[in-house]
């Protein structure tokens, strides 16, 4: 029995006193409230940028078997490289090029960005060394 009153007795030294505990979630609410009515500066702030209810991002526009070829030319990079830059495979590329399939849309945002800003990509592109 004395060991069971000790166990306990250390048990709630390291949890703390109930009651303790509820006058500390009470008083953080309390600043909660105060914070939300700008009577207490709160202790620190972060402002998430731009979320789904402040902006919207258009659909990437869809991109013919003639522009994965412009844009491949743009950048004066083979199937096979223009591939690797797009994160694809060389016979997905030509698949496109050929009419065959159409980018899928992460394929389309990357196409997208390679027309808007080709250097973006050009500067993954790095000559072999022998």
């Amino acid at each position: 029995m004395a060991r069971t009153k000790a166990r306990t007795a250390r048990r709630s030294k390291r949890r703390g006193n109930a009651s303790d505990f509820e006058a500390k979630l009470i008083k953080s609410l309390q600043q909660a409230v105060a914070i939300k009515k700008g009577e207490l500066a709160p202790g620190r702030e972060y402002t998430l940028p731009r979320t789904a209810r402040e902006a919207t991002v258009a659909e990437p526009r869809p991109f013919n078997q003639a522009d994965v070829i412009r844009i491949r030319k743009k950048l004066q990079l083979s199937q096979t490289v223009f591939a690797q830059v797009l994160g694809k495979s060389a016979p997905t590329v030509r698949s496109w090029e050929q009419g065959q399939k159409s980018p899928d849309p992460a394929a389309r945002r990357m196409l997208e960005i390679a027309d808007r800003h080709p250097k973006i990509l050009l500067e993954l592109v790095r000559p072999v060394e022998r």
